[in-house]
């Protein structure tokens, strides 16, 4: 791997992490979404990228569901 794509990588992990073990549960609607929120609008200036926010409904406890399943089971398997 080039060093300049290590860079990129290492940064991936450093926001994932980041919001693993700093942030935390990151639910739509939740302290955690509204704290990474923050953090990737600061990341995303540091670059010179200015983000945009949206409003949006969100209903009590919802997730994403079975997207985990999804990953795990890969493309074109199902249960």
């Amino acid at each position: 791997m080039r060093e300049e794509s290590k860079s990129y990588a290492r940064e991936a992990m450093d926001i994932v992490e980041h919001a693993a073990h700093k942030i935390g549960s990151r639910l739509p609607g939740s302290d955690g979404e509204i704290k990474f929120h923050q953090y990737m609008g600061d990341k995303l200036r540091d670059i010179g990228i200015e983000p945009k926010t949206e409003e949006f409904a969100v209903s009590p406890r919802s997730g994403i569901g079975g997207l985990s399943l999804t990953i795990a089971l890969g493309k074109g398997h199902s249960i």
